[in-house]
């Protein structure tokens, strides 16, 4: 389930879990390397704050998700790289696939922290918190069933409009230029069937029902971002939406994966573990506990779908 991105964006989330200061932690971040005398690609920065809020030490983290254990020569490079960033104090690796002996003592003698995010079972009593216990997770999912609709409902439809819209047409502003995230009108007709579903108090009337029930709803919405259709007279603006169907509430269970991270200069010593699901939306939800800094709270991960495709990545902050 997790991709070499994930790897990185998990990695970089656990450093907040476990950190027992406010900290900030960018994924992707340029990092300044003396020897070279320019600033390279980190794969984890996590910049440590004092009470004042003021950033007062840095550390840099490579992550490699391998297919197998990495090798001396893995670790010297990496090694290498980062000792010439001079900013840094300290330097870690973290691997998906472990490492070689001969890298460990490498790494020792490089004074390179090294991590393994690995598979876990949460039946161990490692953290206060049993996660086990979690092992699955319930998703409730509001849904269209058989859903129209109708734009500009309160003006006659022109045949030329109509012709327009039977297909997948293009979407422009009113000054003729294409909508940034609204390419066409199936881009639309997706926006306004989300947009009835978050509203609140639909959710208050279907998290009521039992699940599958069907329920027949219209809704009526002003297109905000002004969309158009081009059409024999000109740009035709769509401003408003009528969306009408069956709304109903589908479950589905998830089952858990779980990873722990552990030190292995420490001698495998266990971090911090999490559970994690994939949802229906493509997010990555996880629920993580240590037994360091937390006194084996829960705390929620959440790397959203859009972000599992990204290989830079925003900051993630903790007060």
């Amino acid at each position: 389930m997790l991709s070499h991105t994930d790897v990185h964006y998990l990695t970089g989330l656990l450093q907040i879990v476990t950190s027992p200061k406010p900290v900030e932690v960018e994924l992707g971040s340029m990092v300044f390397d003396d020897a070279a005398e320019a600033s390279r690609d980190v794969d984890v920065t996590v910049r440590y704050q004092s009470e004042d809020g003021v950033p007062s030490a840095i550390s840099g983290i490579e992550v490699k998700d391998h297919g197998r254990p990495l090798d001396v020569t893995h670790v010297e490079q990496l090694a290498a790289k980062l000792a010439d960033m001079t900013s840094l104090c300290k330097r870690g690796i973290v691997s998906a696939s472990g490492y070689s002996e001969p890298a460990i003592r490498k790494a020792t003698a490089r004074d390179v922290h090294l991590y393994a995010l690995e598979e876990w079972d949460p039946n161990e009593d490692v953290f206060p918190t049993n996660l086990a216990a979690l092992k699955d997770l319930s998703e409730q999912t509001l849904l269209w069933e058989n859903a129209t609709i109708i734009f500009n409902p309160d003006e006659a439809t022109s045949p030329d409009l109509q012709r327009v819209l039977e297909g997948d047409c293009p979407l422009v502003g009113e000054n003729g230029t294409p909508l940034v995230g609204l390419p066409n009108k199936a881009a639309l007709i997706d926006l306004v069937a989300r947009q009835t579903l978050n509203d609140p108090g639909t959710k208050e009337v279907m998290l009521a029902l039992p699940v599958g029930t069907r329920s027949q709803m219209t809704f009526n919405v002003e297109l905000s971002d002004h969309p158009c259709v081009q059409i024999a007279s000109g740009l035709k603006l769509l401003a408003s939406a009528r969306i009408s169907g069956c709304i109903y509430l589908e479950e589905k269970r998830h089952d858990m994966e779980f990873r722990r991270l552990v030190s292995i200069t420490e001698g495998m010593k266990p971090i911090v573990g999490c559970g994690l699901v994939e949802m229906q939306n493509g997010d990555l939800m996880g629920i993580a506990t240590n037994n360091l800094t937390r006194q084996g709270k829960l705390a929620v991960i959440r790397i959203s779908a859009a972000d599992r495709k990204k290989t830079v990545i925003r900051r993630q902050h903790v007060r």
